[in-house]
């Protein structure tokens, strides 16, 4: 036999059920994120190196071919090649801005 608690319980329907049903929200877009202000953000534009003298570039020229032909032993043969490559050097250095005038 069936109780008449139960019974009435299963027969029974949610108020809910008989309504009907309503379609589930839109979820709302978040609104764009402003960028976070890092160190990269915050460095002012590259800016164009200061002149600089004949006579000062020549003498970090001399400086770097001096440490250059010293790495290589001081092989006169090179002179050259050691001159050139200071140049190269001092160039990007002061392009990047590591060496000021």
């Amino acid at each position: 036999m069936m109780s008449t608690a139960s019974a009435s319980v299963s027969r029974a329907r949610p108020a809910s059920a008989s309504a009907k049903t309503v379609p589930a929200a839109r979820p709302v877009a978040a609104a764009p994120k402003a960028p976070e202000k890092t160190t990269a953000a915050r460095k002012s534009p590259r800016r164009k190196a200061p002149a600089l003298s004949t006579e000062q570039r020549q003498q970090y020229v001399e400086v770097a071919a001096y440490y250059i032909a010293e790495q290589r032993g001081f092989d006169g043969s090179k002179a050259l090649e050691d001159w050139l490559q200071a140049e190269i050097e001092v160039d990007h250095l002061l392009r990047k801005g590591l060496i000021s005038p």
